[in-house]
C-alpha cells in the first residue's frame, strides 16, 4: 500500500471509529430485563412516571417503600398536606413518591421514568401522610443534591408535581437553598438521626389549588 493511500485509510478509519463510539457506548448501557413493562409517563413533558395511572385501588396514609434488606440508611418522612389556605387539611389526596437508591440510580438501567423505589399513599382525614424508605443518594457522577420526587391527585384534580424534597444537611445544597429549611412549607427539610440510626424528616405541603375532595380511606 502506498504511503498516501495508507494515510487516507488511517484517517478514514479514525473518523469511522469516532462516529461509531457513541453507538458502542449506548450498546453497553444496561437495558431493562426482557418482558419488563415500564410505568406510564405523566403527560406534560416531564420524564417522571404517572403515579395515579397505576395506583393501587386501596391506599393508606402510611407506606413502606423498600423491600427488606435494601441497602441504605433508613428514613421516615411525615407531614400534613393542606389546602391552598395553608390551614385546612387536604384529606383523601393521592400521593406518589419515588427516588434513587443508595448508589444514586433509579434502577439498573437508570431510567427516571421507571424508578425501582416508589410508593403510593392517600392522606387521612387530617391530611397526614408518612412513608418509610432509605435516604436517596445524589445522581451518580453529578452534583445535583439528593432528592425525592412527589406528585398528588384526587377525583377533582389531575396529577400534579410538587417541588422535590431536599435535605438541609446535604453538602451539595447552595447556602440559599439550605436557608429556606426554616420557612413554612419549605421543600428543604431538616433531618435528624435517632439512636437507632433512623433518619427523620417532616414536610408540610400547601397545595396550589383545592384538591382534597375525596373521602379519606
Amino acid at each position: 500500500m502506498r504511503r498516501s493511500t495508507a494515510v487516507v485509510f488511517t484517517a478514514m478509519l479514525a473518523a469511522a471509529q469516532q462516529v461509531a463510539a457513541p453507538h458502542i457506548a449506548m450498546a453497553q448501557k444496561p437495558m431493562p430485563p426482557a418482558g419488563h413493562r415500564a410505568m406510564p409517563k405523566l403527560p406534560g413533558g416531564n420524564h417522571g412516571p404517572c403515579g395515579s395511572c397505576i395506583a393501587p385501588a386501596s391506599l393508606k396514609s402510611f407506606t413502606v417503600i423498600p423491600e427488606p434488606g435494601e441497602p441504605g440508611e433508613p428514613l421516615i418522612v411525615e407531614g400534613t398536606i393542606f389546602e391552598p389556605d395553608g390551614v385546612t387539611p387536604a384529606s383523601g389526596v393521592g400521593f406518589f413518591v419515588y427516588h434513587t437508591d443508595a448508589t444514586g440510580h433509579y434502577n439498573a438501567w437508570d431510567d427516571e421514568s421507571d424508578p425501582r423505589l416508589h410508593g403510593w399513599l392517600r392522606t387521612d382525614d387530617r391530611g397526614r401522610y408518612e412513608f418509610r424508605t432509605i435516604r436517596p443518594a445524589p445522581y451518580a457522577h453529578q452534583k445535583i443534591p439528593a432528592h425525592i420526587h412527589g406528585s398528588y391527585w384526587s377525583a377533582s384534580c389531575p396529577e400534579h408535581w410538587i417541588d422535590d424534597y431536599f435535605f438541609a444537611d446535604d453538602t451539595l445544597l447552595s447556602p440559599e437553598m439550605r436557608a429556606t429549611a426554616s420557612k413554612p412549607f419549605a421543600q428543604v427539610v431538616d433531618v435528624r438521626r435517632d439512636g437507632a440510626g433512623v433518619w427523620h424528616a417532616r414536610r408540610d405541603i400547601r397545595l396550589p389549588h383545592r384538591c382534597g375532595t375525596e373521602s379519606a380511606k
